[in-house]
């Protein structure tokens, strides 16, 4: 149960880790679409090309708002949702298997087997 509560709570972090790097790009493709920059420079390319397949699916369930682009905030949503309920009940119940493992006695002492 140890190795197991290990595994979730690496899953749980990898993905919060994720998440919060995908929000920091979205929030650089919220302010570059202020300032208009060059489409061809190289950051600018990542930044977009990284995000928009996600924006593109969430787009046209989103009413128009005209020029505002309202499925930014939907997915920053969506993302601080996947970060605060799955990727933290990941962590929280892989600890809880972890310390439940070691409350119950499950690991391995350091004395073989019958020397007390």
């Amino acid at each position: 149960m140890i190795l197991l509560g290990n595994f979730l709570m690496a899953v749980g972090q990898l993905l919060s880790s994720l998440v919060t790097l995908f929000i920091f790009l979205l929030i650089a493709r919220a302010i570059l679409s202020w300032v208009n920059p060059d489409p061809s420079n190289f950051i600018v390319r990542i930044i977009n090309d990284t995000t928009e397949p996600l924006m593109a699916r969430v787009r046209p369930m989103i009413p128009n708002f005209g020029m505002l682009d309202m499925s930014i905030i939907v997915v920053l949503f969506g993302l601080y949702f996947l970060q605060a309920f799955i990727a933290q009940s990941m962590v929280d119940y892989g600890y809880l298997l972890k310390h439940s493992s070691v409350s119950n006695g499950v690991l391995p002492s350091s004395q073989p087997v019958g020397i007390h």
